[in-house]
């Protein structure tokens, strides 16, 4: 909402009663985390001593400079922001303009969730094989056992050799 004072007091360099103010932005749709500069513009004579104030919304943002910088764009920056412009000439207000930002925490999650389900397969694959492995090992191990347990049984049972008996 724009005011002007009455043209009774208006200083003699605002010679019309409507002025237009604007932002000119760096990026109005960014990803997650990169910087915004709007910047407020206005037609008013250069000569006036102008205020500058930001609005979000309908909430005041406490920057009195003619640029507003976001410096890490987050979720809670999304809006439509707002410039005004106080002078002896009045007060000008912007159209809203709007920031979007493009939220890459779904990828992310894609990402990570694809990566920790390849992770599980490879361990398990991994101690599958171990596991053969080692089964391999005791069949070997134990079939070792039966035909030494074999070759046990069968000197005991062929009683001692004829050249031993002899000495």
């Amino acid at each position: 909402m724009d005011s002007a004072p009455s043209t009774s007091i208006l200083p003699s360099n605002c010679t019309r009663k409507t002025f237009n103010v604007d932002i000119n932005a760096s990026g109005s749709a960014v990803e997650e985390a990169e910087t915004v500069t709007l910047i407020c513009e206005h037609d008013l004579p250069e000569t006036l001593n102008v205020t500058y104030k930001w609005r979000k919304e309908e909430d005041t943002i406490e920057s009195k400079d003619k640029q507003y910088i976001i410096k890490r764009t987050f979720s809670e920056h999304v809006g439509q922001y707002y410039c005004v412009v106080q002078s002896e000439c009045g007060n000008y207000t912007s159209d809203p303009h709007d920031v979007t930002i493009h939220n890459n925490n779904l990828i992310i999650l894609v990402i990570c969730g694809c990566a920790a389900f390849g992770l599980v397969a490879i361990m398990g694959t991994c101690m599958k094989i171990k596991m053969h492995r080692d089964k391999v090992r005791h069949q070997q191990r134990t079939k070792e056992r039966v035909q030494q347990m074999q070759r046990a049984h069968e000197l005991q049972n062929r009683g001692p050799q004829p050249n031993q008996a002899q000495r």
